[in-house]
C-alpha cells in the first residue's frame, strides 16, 4: 500500500521526528507524511512470482520508498497462507541495511499473539541496528488462522493484548527491565532470566529503542484507554485475576491443576499460566512436583495464619472448647454462603459416639440449626409461609432447636452472633444424640450455646468468617 497521512491518524507521536523534516523532495508541507506500507500478499492470481522473488521484491519496494522521498516504510504482520509477512522483524532488518533514512513501521505487530518480552528484543535490536528510525504500531489482529496457530480464541484477544501491552510499555520505559531491582516479566510470568538477558545482551540500556515511539491502533487504543479507566476506578486486572486463582486453590483441599484453574476462572490458559509463575514465584502459591496441582504456597500460608490470629481464632477455639465441657457435644461456628451454612470452626466431642463436623461442610440453611438462628435473626421473616411460626419461636427463645428427618436420633441447638449495625451470618451450636441433649437437658445445653454466642460476637470473627 502506498499512501499519505497525517501523524495522528497513525496514533504516532514523537516531537524528534516532526522536527527532522522529510528526507526527500523540499518543501513539503510540514506535518504530512508519506508512507509505504505492505502485507506481502501471496495470492498467486496478483503475481507468478515465487515466495523469495516477492520478499526481494519487498526490499527493492522499500529501497525506492527511500529514493523516491516516502517518510516511512511499513510490514504487517500475518500469519495466513495469504501472506508472506510472518517475521516483520527479520525483514525490517535487512531492509534497514539496505536504506539509510526512511522511517521503518511495523504495521502492525500483532502484539495479543506475540510474547512481549520476545518483541522488545527484536525490535530493540532493531531499533539499534538502523540508528533509531523504528517506529512500532500495535494491534490486537483479527486473522482466524492465526488464533488457531495460537491455540487463541477471539474472545481473549483484548485481554491478551492489553496484558501483552503493558509489559512492553514497562520493559521499553525501564531500560533494564527491572523495578526496585526485580524483575519487570515477574509481573506478566515471564521468566525473569528472559528480561536479564535482554539487558545484558544490549550494551547501553535500550539506546533508540528507549524512545522509540510505539503507536497504538485505533481499536486498540481504545482498549489501553479504557484498561486505565478502570485500574484508576479501583481494580487492577491482573490483581483481580490473581485474586481468583488463589480463591480457587483455597477451596479445593486436594490443589487444582492449570486446565482447572482456567477453566474455573474463565481465563485462557496462557493468562492463567502466566499468573500462576508469578504467584508461585511469590511463594502464595506451590505446584506439587508429583501431581503438578497447585496448592497454597508458604506465604499465603503464613498470611492465613496470622489472620487467624488478627480475627481471633485462639480465643474463638476456648470458647468453643468451654462450650464442649459444658454440653459434652461437638460445637462449630457457622456462617452463611447464599441459601446454605458453612461451617468455619469445629471442636469435637470427647464421647466415643458422636457427631462429626468439618470446617467447609455445607447444610442448607433451613435444614440446620444454625441456618434456622440465622435466618430467624438475620432479616425481616417472611410473614405467610409455612416457617414464619418456626422461626418466630426461635426469636422469642433466643435460640434453634433441629432434629433432622433425615437423621433420626441426632438434635442442634444454635444460637445467632449478634452485633450491632450489621445482619446475622454467623451461628453457633452444639450436636449430639437426642439421648444426651433430650428435653429434660435442653434449657442448661441452651443456655450454654447462648453464653458461647455472647464470647464470639466480641471478637472480629468477621475477619475469619465473613
Amino acid at each position: 500500500m502506498l499512501g499519505a497521512g497525517l501523524r495522528g491518524g497513525l496514533g504516532l507521536a514523537d516531537p524528534e521526528y516532526e522536527s527532522q523534516g522529510p528526507p526527500g523532495e523540499a518543501g513539503r508541507r510540514p506535518g504530512v507524511k508519506f508512507l509505504a506500507s505492505t502485507l506481502l500478499s501471496n495470492d498467486p492470481a496478483l503475481s507468478s512470482r515465487g515466495e523469495h522473488e516477492r520478499l526481494r521484491a519487498t526490499v527493492d519496494l522499500a529501497v525506492w520508498a527511500e529514493r523516491t522521498g516516502y517518510d516511512g516504510f511499513g510490514v504487517g504482520e500475518r500469519r495466513n497462507p495469504a501472506f508472506l509477512s510472518s517475521s516483520p522483524a527479520v525483514l525490517l532488518s535487512h531492509i534497514a541495511a539496505r536504506t539509510e533514512t526512511i522511517r521503518l513501521f511495523t504495521t502492525v505487530t500483532v502484539l495479543s499473539l506475540n510474547d512481549p518480552v520476545r518483541v522488545a528484543e527484536d525490535y530493540a535490536m532493531l531499533d539499534h541496528l538502523s540508528d533509531g528510525r523504528l517506529e512500532m504500531i500495535i494491534g490486537k489482529g483479527n486473522d482466524e488462522p492465526s488464533l488457531k496457530l495460537f491455540g487463541a480464541r477471539q474472545e481473549e484477544q483484548w485481554d491478551r493484548l492489553a496484558e501483552a501491552y503493558e509489559l512492553l510499555r514497562l520493559l521499553r520505559g525501564l531500560g533494564g527491565g527491572l523495578v526496585n531491582g526485580q524483575p519487570v516479566a515477574a509481573r506478566g510470568g515471564v521468566p525473569p532470566g528472559a528480561v536479564t538477558d535482554v539487558r545484558e545482551r544490549r550494551t547501553g540500556g535500550w539506546g533508540h529503542a528507549r524512545s522509540c515511539p510505539i503507536g497504538i491502533g485505533a481499536r486498540a487504543r481504545n482498549l489501553v484507554k479504557a484498561e486505565s479507566r478502570s485500574e484508576r476506578g479501583g481494580e487492577v486486572q491482573s490483581v483481580a485475576r490473581a485474586g481468583r486463582l488463589l480463591t480457587q486453590v483455597v477451596d479445593a483441599p486436594e490443589g487444582l491443576s492449570l486446565t482447572e484453574l482456567a477453566a474455573g476462572t474463565a481465563l485462557n490458559i496462557s493468562t492463567v499460566h502466566r499468573l500462576l509463575r508469578t504467584l508461585c514465584s511469590q511463594g502464595l502459591l506451590c505446584r506439587d512436583p508429583v501431581t503438578e496441582r497447585f496448592l497454597p504456597g508458604p506465604v499465603l500460608l503464613r498470611l492465613g495464619r496470622r489472620s487467624l490470629v488478627a480475627a481471633g481464632l485462639p480465643e474463638a477455639v476456648e470458647v468453643l472448647r468451654t462450650l464442649v465441657e459444658h454440653t459434652g457435644e461437638t460445637a462449630s461456628v457457622g456462617v452463611r454462603d447464599g441459601q446454605d451454612v458453612t461451617v468455619g470452626l469445629t471442636v469435637p466431642s470427647p464421647a466415643a459416639f458422636r457427631y462429626h463436623a468439618a470446617p467447609g461442610q455445607r447444610e442448607q440453611l433451613r435444614a440446620s440449626a444454625l441456618g434456622l438462628a440465622i435466618l430467624a435473626f438475620g432479616a425481616p421473616l417472611p410473614e405467610g409461609s409455612g416457617e414464619y411460626g418456626e422461626l418466630l419461636t426461635v426469636q422469642f427463645r433466643g435460640y434453634a432447636v433441629h432434629d433432622p428427618p433425615d437423621q433420626p436420633g441426632l438434635r442442634s441447638v444454635a444460637a445467632p452472633l449478634i452485633t450491632s449495625g450489621s445482619a446475622v451470618t454467623v451461628a453457633v451450636e452444639v450436636r449430639g444424640p437426642q439421648a444426651r441433649i433430650g428435653d429434660d437437658r435442653l434449657e442448661e445445653v441452651a443456655r450454654a450455646v447462648v453464653t458461647a454466642a455472647g464470647a464470639l460476637q466480641e471478637l472480629p470473627l468477621s475477619l475469619l468468617l465473613g
